[in-house]
């Protein structure tokens, strides 16, 4: 690691099995959490906490997705294969919170797909699935593109009506 780059530094992030054990729920204003989305804003809180600690602030919305993108470009190459798969369900969590506060939806857990989002068009987004895309590959995959196509799906009514 560049030691000139503190925004390089890994987050250290609270896998989220942990942070179930640990029954660290939090309770939020406004909006009654199930365990199994508690356990999913959880781990999208640690990633924020841990990022304030190298001056990125992020918000649940669109600018805190766009931060969060461009802390992927610029540090991938300097993360471990195991600080990949362990970013890859704080990243998809707070990926899929943002989703969940910008555009409605719901989380569930798709047996077969993991955490998804149901979005309000009757359409499931995965958003650990695209967040470790991103973190493995390149900017195709970017979580900010993948953030504003499901508000273009939602707008047009579904992903069939593209």
């Amino acid at each position: 690691m560049d030691p000139a780059r503190t925004d390089s530094i890994t987050p250290a992030i609270t896998p989220i099995a942990v942070l179930a054990r640990a029954g660290t729920a939090v309770v939020y204003p406004g909006r009654p959490m199930d365990p199994f989305r508690r356990e999913l804003r959880d781990a999208a809180d640690s990633l924020v906490r841990s990022l304030q600690r190298v001056g990125l602030e992020l918000g649940y919305d669109r600018d805190g997705v766009a931060a969060l993108d461009a802390y992927i470009e610029r540090n991938r190459s300097y993360w471990s294969s195991d600080d990949r798969e362990r970013l890859t369900g704080s990243i998809g969590a707070f990926l899929g919170e943002c989703m969940v506060e910008t555009y409605g939806g719901s989380w569930r857990d798709d047996p077969a797909r993991g955490p998804g989002v149901a979005l309000p068009t009757g359409d499931t987004a995965f958003p650990l699935t695209k967040a470790g895309k991103h973190i493995r590959g390149d900017a195709s995959d970017s979580v900010l593109s993948f953030f504003e196509m499901t508000g273009v799906i939602i707008a047009k009514g579904g992903i069939t009506k593209l």
